[in-house]
């Protein structure tokens, strides 16, 4: 709350708020479904922001660099990279918000646990707000012989769920760890993919290799569909999860550089 001078001011609920009762629970309740909303609310705004300021290599505008720049929007939310993680979670919210939005109290609060979540396909999410699924190999694609890590319904996706918890269910879905009982360890076929796939453009932060990470997913979807129900004596382990973390690192990294530098140009200037 605000006083007429525009600071925050808080006082100290008086006795009949902080009795336990259905009514205080369901205070908290609302409380942190509003929450909930305004952090969506930024996210999604964000999106539109970022959707309607970006040009044909995906980078921001001059006139977004100044105007974030010129409202001090730093003090909101960080650097540009950080703008850029409210957007995309903003944007996979926005795109499924027919699962996502049913009750915004099932979503975490921290962008950075939203932000992991734009990493999901429509099919990863939906398994998601269900439950906490695991399997054996990724060639496992029929949800019948998906397993559950918990007896009682645990989803993934949910009010006090972690960047680090849902980011560890990816890496796990994406590349299952061998089990103490697993007979799939004759070695078999290796792929290996060229360097390049981490060069980028030092001012677009475009991939510039022999090959991307988009084309390497589509190869290893091009596996897995040609594999099919081999799972019972072929297991597929797969890298692309840590080469895309990789490019990712490189280029967050190369963009704060790139906001170093602007600042430090403008100052100079």
């Amino acid at each position: 709350m605000e006083n007429s001078s525009g600071n925050d001011v808080f006082v100290m609920p008086g006795a009949n708020r902080v009795t336990l009762t259905g009514e205080l629970a369901e205070d908290f309740r609302n409380l942190r479904r509003e929450a909930a909303g305004k952090v969506v609310e930024m996210c999604v705004l964000a999106h539109a922001v970022r959707a309607a300021n970006i040009n044909q290599s995906g980078d921001y505008n001059k006139s977004f660099s100044d105007w974030y720049s010129q409202n001090n929007m730093d003090r909101v939310f960080g650097g540009r990279p950080n703008f850029t993680k409210y957007a995309s979670a903003g944007q996979v919210i926005f795109n499924n918000q027919k699962l996502l939005g049913k009750d915004l109290s099932q979503l975490p609060l921290a962008v950075s646990a939203l932000y992991e979540i734009h990493d999901m396909t429509p099919d990863e999410m939906a398994l998601c707000v269900e439950d906490h699924y695991t399997r054996d190999s990724i060639t496992v694609t029929d949800k019948i012989q998906y397993k559950k890590k918990y007896k009682k319904p645990t989803p993934v996706i949910h009010g006090n769920a972690t960047a680090a918890s849902i980011k560890n269910w990816i890496k796990n879905w994406r590349s299952p760890p061998k089990t103490k009982s697993e007979n799939r360890t004759v070695p078999f076929i290796q792929i290996f993919a060229h360097g390049s796939v981490y060069n980028m453009d030092k001012n677009t932060f475009e991939p510039t290799g022999k090959v991307t990470v988009t084309q390497l997913e589509e190869i290893q979807n091009a596996i897995i569909k040609t594999l099919g129900k081999t799972d019972e004596y072929i297991r597929v382990n797969s890298d692309f999860e840590k080469i895309k973390e990789g490019v990712t690192r490189r280029r967050n990294a190369a963009e704060k550089s790139a906001e170093k530098k602007r600042k430090k140009t403008k100052h100079g200037n």
